[in-house]
């Protein structure tokens, strides 16, 4: 993860994505989501504002590419059964941490959220629709 700061780091980030946008993801730091810019779109948004406040707003991350998974989509209305698809699915772990600045009573794991989308799907909110909440299967190899 990089900042675009003014700086350095910021044009080495800049100079390393424009060299090979396809590998980066923009993520603007406001709430939400759905307002990433991926692939070609990198090198653009870039180059539009390269030498402007704007690109300050955004933050450069490496593309991480999990593994595919085949599997189906059960959606109302869709084709019954359902076309086998290649998916991708992220992770969440929740946590909670209470204290005070001195002492920490509590840290533990609480929970977590299996999301599931269309591998050639760039984004994957639930809630837009464009993902699925998914439940892990975890078996010890």
């Amino acid at each position: 993860m990089a900042s675009l700061d003014f700086d350095d780091s910021g044009e080495r980030a800049v100079e390393m994505a424009l060299a090979d946008a396809t590998r980066f993801v923009l993520k603007p730091q406001r709430e939400g989501g759905g307002h990433n810019v991926y692939g070609a779109d990198v090198r653009d948004a870039l180059l539009r504002m390269r030498h402007g406040r704007e690109r300050m707003a955004y933050i450069l991350m490496e593309r991480i590419l999990p593994p595919l998974v085949k599997g189906y989509v059960v959606r109302p209305g869709a084709s019954v059964p359902p076309p086998l698809v290649d998916l991708v699915s992220e992770l969440g772990i929740f946590g909670v941490i209470i204290g005070t600045k001195d002492k920490i009573y509590s840290n533990k794991q609480v929970g977590h959220m299996l999301r599931t989308k269309l591998a050639d799907a760039n984004e994957g909110g639930v809630a837009a629709g464009l993902g699925a909440l998914d439940s892990p299967l975890l078996v010890d190899l």
